[in-house]
This record gives C-alpha cells, structure tokens and sequence, in this order.
C-alpha cells in the first residue's frame, strides 16, 4: 500500500504560537506562515523527535485546497516536498533543526562551584573600561549617551576611590590568563589627564588584546595615530556636531589610516538629511541616539519591518543563540572608575573588580539570568510574537526606551 509522507528540509525551522505556526528557511529567507488548523496539526507532529521531520498524509489533506496552496510556497522555496513510498520502502528519518546546550547555567549551577575557574570564563569575549578624566565639554546629553553605546562619561566616585595603576596591571594580567580577546578603553575629553589611560597605553604593546579606544574627537588625539598598530589598537572617535565634522572632513588625509573609525550620534532627521548633504569619509558610521523625545524618529529609522527582517537569512547558529542567550550582551563585562562592574550599563552593578574574582562576576551575571541570558521570551510582548527567534537580541535601545519591540508589521 503507498504511503505519501511530507517532509521539511533540515534547513527549516518551525515556529508556532496560539494563533499561527511559520516555517523559516535558513538558507533562502523563505518565510511561510498559517493560521490554518489542518496545516498547523501537520507542523505540531513534526516537531515530535519520533516523526524524524516527516508526516504522512491523508486522502482528504491532499485534496485541501488551502493545504495544496501552503504546499506550492513550501515546495517552490525548497523548504520540503512530498514523497511517496511503497510497502517495501522504510519511512526516510530527517534530524529537524534542535538546541543542544552542554554547558548551560543549571549545569554550572550542579557543579557547585566547580566551574568557578577556566571554564567559566570561556563565556567572557569582551571587557570595557570607563576611565575617569577630566571633562569641560559640558555635553548635554552627558549622562546619556553611554547607556546606548561606548561612549564616554562624567563618573563621580562617592562610594570608592578610583582604581589606580597598579590595579590596572593586576586586571590586565588576569584578563591575559583568561584568554581574553577583546579590551576597550573608554577615554574623556582630555586623556592626558588620566593618568591611568596613559599608564595602560604605554603598556599595550606587552598584551595580546586587540584594544578599542573610544574617545570623542579633539586634537591632541593625533598623538596616539603613530602608534596604533604597533599596539593592536583600534581608534574610535566621536563627532558631536557638523562643525568637527567638517574641520576632519578638511583634514580627512591626516585621518586615512584604516585603523581610525569616526562614530556620530544622530538623533533627528534634519541631522540626517545635513550629512548627507555633505561629503564624509568612508569610516564614519552613524548611530541612532535616543534623546528622550524623538522616538518618531526611532520608529522612521530604526524600527525593524517584516522586509527589514527577511532581507537576508538568518543561520541556524543565529536561530539557536537567540533561544537561549542575548546576542548583543552575552560574553560583555564593563568596568567602571572605581571598579564596578556590569553585565550591561543599564542593568544592576554585579560586584568590583577589586573584591571578586573575574569567576565569580561571570557566574553572577549568569546564575542571575539578567542580562547575558535574557531572550525576547522573557518580555510578554514578544512570547506571543512568532518572529521572537528571528529577530535580533533586545539592545541597549530597547532598555533606555523602555520598549522590547522596536518593530513595525510584524505581529
């Protein structure tokens, strides 16, 4: 007797909530949703292990014009297809698209303290330092700006005086045994004033980071250009208004070396329509800053559409990421002047760099499950959203706004 079963390619995943169910193809972006009952009681057995991504079909299903019609788009985008099968033949096992984690926080949690070494810190990528200096800017959006990207601000340190240089030399060296990657170095105004800045910059070249300076533009920032690649860094350099961006712009020569990138805020669209108007240099990037009282523009220019979303595949390493952890947080440490440090700027402080091991930051940030850990299925609006897996990791952008879906047309 022929068996006519239907399958779905390893490559596709299946998303469902109360109202609908979507099947995602990871290599083409299609993206094939249904709120229809017959189509969705298919797409629930396939999620069962057992089924091996293959169901069989009825008579009556076959004959389903709504059935037939979800089948075309399944079948035109290659996401699956329909197989027939005599007696004879065994029933094809295709391994569906699933989460395994190995060394998640409830194992960490089992260990009973055991992962407090090597282990653990393999979860740490990226450590950021605030380093106090001196600043008469008098910026007006000062205390702001960091809570959305690196950027520099005024710290007051009223509980603990500020970390000094020998401290510095002992956390380098113990971000070194780590294995660390990255560091970055977020600078004031004026960085001759630190002290501490200029002790870590003349020792950089002894460390195998790749350091990011972030600092905003002035023009004793010509002093460290000689020296960048020499010691593995990187120039970040902010620009506040169109008048610093026109006097780089003149000097764009001097500025040319690969290892300089130029950051502007922008926060309205006047700002936009400004610097497009002029000629700019190809490392600047524009970044959305949320000031408060523009979020009409927010939703202009950084809100995410359903095209927004679909114009590119998104991987299934991306898909299982965004199950489990924050994309934009996971692995970050920041550390302020006095030694605080935080999972995230906008989160709770999680102990000081002076009083406990790098161990056992990471292990509080992820035994708390606050930031490093936190999917869009721990904010309401999004578990009830199909896209929750496919859409990018909550940002800063969405704490300082107080909203977790910054979309458009997609629920």
């Amino acid at each position: 007797m022929e068996k006519i079963l239907f399958y779905l390619e390893p490559y596709c995943f299946i998303f469902e909530t109360e109202k609908s169910s979507l099947v995602y193809n990871t290599l083409n972006a299609a993206y094939i949703k249904t709120d229809n009952l017959v189509i969705r009681e298919i797409l629930s057995k396939l999620q069962d292990v057992s089924n091996g991504y293959s169901v069989e079909l009825s008579a009556e299903t076959l004959h389903d014009k709504e059935f037939c019609a979800w089948y075309h788009e399944i079948r035109e985008s290659f996401s699956g297809d329909i197989v027939r099968l005599d007696s004879t033949q065994k029933k094809p096992f295709i391994f569906r698209p699933r989460l395994r984690i190995y060394n998640d926080i409830n194992t960490i949690r089992k260990e009973n303290g055991r992962s407090l070494g090597e282990s653990i810190l393999r979860n740490l990528s990226e450590v950021t330092f605030y380093m106090s200096s001196e600043c008469d800017r008098g910026c007006t959006y000062c205390n702001q700006y960091y809570k959305q990207f690196n950027h520099c601000t005024c710290f007051t340190s009223v509980d603990s005086p500020n970390l000094d240089e020998k401290d510095y030399a002992e956390i380098l060296k113990r971000l070194e045994a780590a294995g660390l990657q990255r560091v970055n170095f977020v600078v004031g105004n004026n960085f001759a004033s630190c002290k501490n800045f200029m002790y870590v910059w003349n020792n950089l070249s002894a460390y195998p980071f790749h350091a990011y300076i972030y600092m905003p533009y002035q023009t004793s920032v010509d002093f460290l250009i000689p020296y960048l690649k020499e010691r593995n860094s990187k120039l970040n350099i902010y620009i506040h208004s169109v008048a610093e961006l026109k006097e780089i712009i003149a000097k764009k020569d001097k500025y040319s070396d690969d290892s300089i990138s130029w950051l502007m805020p922008v926060s309205s669209e006047k700002d936009l329509s400004v610097i497009s108007n002029m000629e700019t240099m190809n490392n600047l990037q524009i970044l959305p800053f949320y000031t408060g009282d523009n979020l009409k523009f927010f939703e202009d220019y950084v809100y995410m559409s359903l095209y927004d979303l679909l114009e590119a595949p998104i991987t299934k390493k991306s898909i299982y990421r965004r199950q489990v952890l924050n994309e934009n947080f996971y692995g970050k440490l920041y550390i302020y002047p006095n030694g605080d440090v935080y999972a995230n700027v906008n989160r709770s402080r999680l102990g000081n760099i002076k009083e406990h091991l790098l161990a056992e930051l990471v292990y509080n940030e992820m035994n708390s499950e606050e930031t490093w850990l936190q999917s869009r299925d721990a904010f309401p609006k999004c578990q009830s959203c199909v896209n929750r897996y496919l859409c990018p990791s909550i940002s800063n952008y969405e704490l300082v706004i107080g909203k977790t879906d910054l979309c458009k047309d997609m629920h």
